[in-house]
């Protein structure tokens, strides 16, 4: 019998979405991300997942009157989420979990400029085994008290594939 595989990694959509208006014809969103494991024991590892969340940032000038003028452009947050996770003993093909840890995410303050904020975020999901190496990952996130002036979502869904080696 092979030994475990003791690390995976894996690329993910957080938050996938989408869909058509006459406007702007058909779209599609989402979180992309890309994560690392590795197992202490068959059921307990280490993750940490990095993805980038798109969002709406504001912008505050002055006309040449000194009148503040509001404006809004696209900007780019990147939630770090470090966890630890206890996998249930499951079939050789669906690997259920739950874990715990922290978000950090370097997000906008009240003062307009950027600090770090931390948070603890609660894990689940389950990985389906398409093969030996090739996971299908289903995975949840809830952040019970999400960080002020941040785009991050409460709950996150994402939808990835591992490779586990």
């Amino acid at each position: 019998m092979p030994a475990a595989q003791k690390a995976a990694i894996s690329v993910f959509v957080a938050n996938p979405g989408g869909g058509w208006s006459s406007n702007e014809g058909t779209t599609a969103n989402g979180d992309v991300g890309v994560g690392a494991e590795y197992w202490f024991t068959p059921g307990v590892s280490a993750a940490v997942n990095v993805s980038r969340h798109r969002d709406y940032e504001p912008i505050i000038t002055f006309d040449p009157n000194g009148f503040p003028v509001f404006t809004t452009h696209y900007g780019y947050e990147y939630p770090i989420d470090g966890f630890v996770r206890y996998r249930f003993p499951g079939t050789e093909r669906w690997k259920p979990y739950i874990g715990g840890g922290v978000l950090a995410v370097h997000a906008m303050n009240s003062f307009g400029g950027r600090g770090w904020k931390f948070q603890p975020e609660f894990n689940g999901g389950v990985t389906f085994m398409i093969n030996r190496r090739l996971g299908l990952d289903f995975d949840g996130r809830v952040v019970p008290n999400i960080p002020a002036y941040t785009g991050i979502d409460q709950s996150r869904f994402s939808l990835g594939l591992s490779w586990r080696f």
